[in-house]
């Protein structure tokens, strides 16, 4: 049937839940196939993975989707929107080819961390959103402190490095560093654990 929605957005808290959306849609015949688009880190980032030994990529190309080896999964980091334009993968990469097809796609299944992006992206659009789960939409995380999150870490800087590959692995290591610095001076932990 005919509606005035550009775009209908099912938003939910887990990968599980969004293949199981993806499945109950199925069972509806529609002739759509929705677009599911799972978080960075469910993508491999074929940039990162040219980086690593070949004997570790032949491991990670046999793994099945979601046992991703983390040191090669994109990350917001590393896979930074000025960078995104000059990496020599991009054309390869499956989570940019996603984010490719969320404007031309009618039903986008996603999740909760992923939304405000996505919302974003279609701000001009008019849609539809369902939200599963929305009790988790502000749910608690936790968060391991490590001794080294309570120092505050060393900016890199790019002229230190041979190439712009070894600079993101470095900044992103810096910045989940960053992260956990400030959150741990912000809540006054001093000392490691789990918070």
């Amino acid at each position: 049937k005919e509606h005035n929605f550009d775009h209908v957005i099912f938003s939910t808290f887990t990968k599980n839940l969004q293949q199981q959306i993806y499945t109950e849609f199925h069972k509806f015949s529609l002739d759509i196939e929705p677009l599911v688009i799972f978080g960075k880190s469910s993508y491999i980032c074929p940039d990162k993975l040219s980086l690593l030994p070949e004997k570790e990529r032949e491991i990670i190309a046999k793994l099945k989707p979601g046992e991703l080896l983390k040191k090669a999964a994109v990350t917001s980091y590393y896979c930074s929107q000025e960078y995104r334009k000059l990496c020599p993968h991009r054309k390869n990469c499956e989570y940019v080819q996603t984010l490719n097809q969320i404007e031309n796609s009618k039903f986008l299944i996603v999740n909760h961390f992923l939304l405000p992006h996505i919302l974003r992206r279609l701000d001009d659009r008019r849609i539809l959103l369902v939200i599963d789960e929305c009790h988790q939409l502000l749910s608690k995380r936790t968060i391991h402190i490590e001794k080294e999150d309570l120092l505050e870490p060393e900016k890199p800087s790019p002229e230190n490095f041979k190439t712009i590959q070894e600079f993101n692995l470095a900044y992103e290591k810096y910045m989940i560093q960053l992260q956990k610095y400030r959150l741990a001076k912000k809540y006054n932990i001093q000392s490691p654990g789990r918070y």
